[in-house]
Order: structure tokens, then C-alpha cells, then sequence
């Protein structure tokens, strides 16, 4: 659970990581670098440079802001962003699918009484050979094709239309010339053997209720729930997407009026772990280490690009406290609770999914910027685009 808040507030606080915050240390001024008497002040440039396993972190309550925040006008500015989007029963129908194949195999679910047909996305096994040899990388097994996809030379997929499951056929083809993915083929006339294993449910097709077991889930246990889990779903990111847009709007729009001085150290620490614990979970689950994993998706090792997240989610984290100090927006003890079981209600998680490895404190200043931005997007001057 903590991943997913940890992502959402990373969402709002990473917009303008690469770049400036504000005016204050872009001026390079001297004053700009000190801060104040709550901690010891780091540049982002520098950030990379810090032994963080020996700063303390501390808490963005614990830092005087407006010692480090100058502010502009932030009420009537001009926001733009796109307008909510939408999905179709098809979309819904697409999604349960795509789920529902994860189960399927050819002993389990898969299609077996009709031939397939053009859209169809079948299991093939199949052998290319050229002059009675096999080529390299023309042989494959269980593997996943739509029929109609254009993924394949001409006339492969024409020519599994109409074959019956456990059917083989013969395909006499001729590769393109020129053919960039292998020259040496262009032109050549091969022989492509293809067994056709299943064909995956389409609509139209029967769902099996015990599949969705496989799933190991809770949620859903047979074909209707899990359809109308995916209604949700894609409800839920339609809103997601659309909500998400706005406070990134609201966020540019706030930091273009406000003028902050490098956060201490310390409060840079604090959101150097957090975005550690969310980074190095998502490494984990594609089995790469924290490094790879940065350097793949980055760009960047990963202490350099949590280390100048860190010193932009600080300066960032303080010009919401200053708005939420200014018009009394931090979040309460008595409001937390009711905030907490809100969002869990919304997400279909429990209170304790919610506040698993999650502290009051971190919780208590995620619901606080959701509530500054609320007020900035309140008070704003809107202007909706329509979706491209």
C-alpha cells in the first residue's frame, strides 16, 4: 500500500524535477543557499554528493517555510488541462479478456471447437524452413499471435483463417525484398509449418467461471465479477487520469509564483527514503536491482536521481506547507481518520491496507497537498482542453 500513496504524491512533487524550482537558487545568490537555523541547506547539484546514510531525516512540520518560501499571488491563476475522458462497454469487454487469457492454456480454456477467423489471437507452434532447412528465428513454440495483426510476412496469418485447433498446415510464402529484419531471407521462397494449438476466447465465446480462481484474488471469483471489477477499473482510471491532470496543472501554476531557497537537509532526507521504498519496489518486482532499474527508466544512477527528487520534492513539499499554513488547510488528527477511510473506500482497500507501513505523520502531509491543490484548482481561473 505504501508504494501506491508513495506514487501518487511522487506524481505531483517530481513535475519539475530536471528544472528550477524557483527564482531563489537560480539567482545562485549566497543567501539563496544558507536557509534557516531548522537544518542544514543542500543545492540539488550537490545533492548527489551527500553520505544520506548519515543525515537524519526530519519532518517537513519541523521547518519554519516561510523562511524559505516567498510567494507570490496564488489564487485566481490560470490552469489548462484536459477534460475527463471515457471508455465504452467494448473497452470493458477488451479488458476482461486481456485478464482472462492470463489463465488459459490448451488444456485449460482455450477454444478447440471452431476454426479460427480473422481478429482472433491464436497459439501457434510453428517451424520456417528454407530449401528443407530450418532458418534461424523462424521457429517457435506457444506462441501468441492475432490474426490480422500484420505482425508476420504475407499470407502467414491469411492462412491460419479457417484452421481448426490441432490442425498443422503448410505455408508456402515468399519473404519481401528488400527484408531489413533478416537481408539473407529477402526474397526467398520458404515453407512455414504451423499447428494451430487453441484459439483464445472471443467474444462470443464461453467464459469459464472456474478460470477466474487462477487469478488468485479475492475480488473476483467468477466472469461477472471480474467484468465488473474492469468497469471500475477503468472508471477508476478515467478519474484517475483526469484528477491527476489538474493537480499537475495546479502545481505548475503554484510554482510559478513561488520563490524557494534549497530545502535542509534533513527534510531532503526524508523524501530521499521515501522515493527509495517506492523505486526499490518496483525494481524488485522486474527482478532488477535499484541501480538497473534508474539507469533503465532514469537515465541515471539511482543516488543521483533520488538525490536531485529529494532536493525538488523538499523545496516543493515547503511551498504547499506555506499555502496550507496561510489558509489553514493542514491536515487534523480528527480529519485523518475520516480522510483515510475515504480513500480506502475509493480504492477498494481496507483502512489497514491504507495505513500499513504508512505513519500518521507521512499520511497527514499526503492528504495536506491534496488539499492545497484542491484550493489552488478552487480558486483557479480553468480552462479545459478536449482529448486528443
Amino acid at each position: 500500500m505504501k508504494k501506491k500513496i508513495c506514487l501518487l504524491l511522487t506524481v505531483v512533487l517530481v513535475l519539475t524535477l530536471l528544472g528550477a524550482c524557483g527564482k531563489g537558487d537560480v539567482e545562485g545568490s549566497k543567501e539563496s543557499n544558507q536557509g534557516s537555523q531548522t537544518g542544514t541547506s543542500q543545492s540539488a547539484s550537490d545533492a548527489s554528493k551527500v553520505n544520506w546514510s548519515k543525515v537524519e531525516a526530519m519532518a517537513l512540520s519541523e521547518v519554519a517555510v516561510e523562511d524559505y518560501v516567498t510567494m507570490g499571488e496564488y489564487k485566481g491563476l490560470e490552469l489548462s488541462y484536459n477534460e475527463k475522458g471515457s471508455y465504452t462497454k467494448d473497452d470493458v469487454e477488451g479488458l476482461l479478456l486481456s485478464v482472462y487469457w492470463t489463465c488459459v492454456s490448451e488444456e485449460k480454456g482455450g477454444v478447440k471447437d471452431r476454426a479460427a477467423k480473422d481478429g482472433d489471437t491464436v497459439d501457434i507452434d510453428f517451424v520456417g524452413k528454407l530449401d528443407g532447412v530450418a532458418f534461424e528465428g523462424g521457429t517457435s513454440e506457444n506462441y501468441q499471435l492475432t490474426l490480422g495483426s500484420n505482425s508476420f510476412i504475407s499470407g502467414f496469418e491469411e492462412g491460419l483463417v479457417g484452421v481448426k485447433p490441432g490442425e498443422t498446415v503448410d505455408l508456402e510464402l515468399t519473404f519481401p525484398d528488400p527484408y531489413q529484419n533478416n537481408p539473407d531471407l529477402a526474397g526467398e521462397e520458404v515453407v512455414f509449418t504451423v499447428t494451430l494449438n487453441f484459439i483464445y476466447p472471443a467474444e462470443g465465446d464461453e467464459l469459464l467461471d472456474e478460470l477466474i480462481a487462477d487469478l488468485g484474488t479475492e475480488r473476483y471469483t467468477t466472469v461477472e465479477e471480474l467484468r465488473d471489477f474492469c468497469d471500475w477499473y477503468l472508471g477508476y482510471q478515467v478519474e484517475y487520469i483526469y484528477e491527476n491532470g489538474k493537480k499537475n496543472a495546479a502545481m505548475a501554476a503554484l510554482l510559478k509564483v513561488a520563490e524557494a531557497k534549497d530545502a535542509p537537509l534533513e527534510l531532503q532526507k526524508t523524501y530521499y527514503d521515501t522515493a527509495y521504498s517506492a523505486i526499490a519496489q518496483q525494481a524488485a518486482s522486474n527482478s532488477m536491482d535499484i541501480d538497473t532499474y534508474c539507469m533503465y527508466n532514469m537515465f541515471t544512477d539511482a543516488d543521483t536521481y533520488l538525490s536531485t527528487y529529494a532536493a525538488e520534492a523538499g523545496k516543493q513539499s515547503m511551498i504547499i506547507k506555506y499555502v496550507a499554513d496561510q489558509e489553514e488547510l493542514n491536515v487534523t488528527d480528527k480529519e485523518l481518520e475520516s480522510l483515510i477511510k475515504e480513500y480506502a473506500e475509493e480504492n477498494k482497500i481496507s483502512v489497514d491496507d491504507v495505513r500499513a507501513g504508512n505513519d500518521d505523520v507521512y499520511l497527514k502531509e499526503y492528504f495536506t497537498t491534496e488539499k492545497v491543490l484542491e484550493f489552488i484548482i478552487e480558486n483557479a481561473v480553468v480552462k479545459e482542453t478536449a482529448q486528443e
